[in-house]
């Protein structure tokens, strides 16, 4: 419930990844978007991820510059638009 009293969703539905876009450009656009809003930096390049058999789907946004071989990677994980965890490890290599 928003400050007005209405009921707002919490999550923007269809995820950024899953809407229909008039041109690849304009996807490419709002993920790069979504990237910074999100995670604070404009990414290099978006990865589309869409594996049936283990029911993922989403894209991974490629870092813009090098980063420390000491620094411990982790993932953001999404279930039905609703954050899971934002230190997800060993998902991806």
């Amino acid at each position: 419930t928003g400050p007005d009293g209405a009921q707002r969703p919490v999550t923007d539905r269809p995820a950024v990844w899953d809407r229909p876009y008039a041109t690849p450009v304009a996807r490419r656009v709002a993920l790069a978007g979504h990237c910074t809003k999100v995670f604070g930096f404009s990414p290099l390049d978006t990865i589309d991820l869409d594996l049936h058999v283990a029911g993922v789907r989403g894209v991974a946004h490629v870092l813009p510059a090098a980063t420390s071989p000491a620094h411990r990677a982790g993932h953001r994980v999404y279930l039905k638009g609703m954050l899971l965890t934002d230190r997800a490890d060993n998902l991806l290599p």
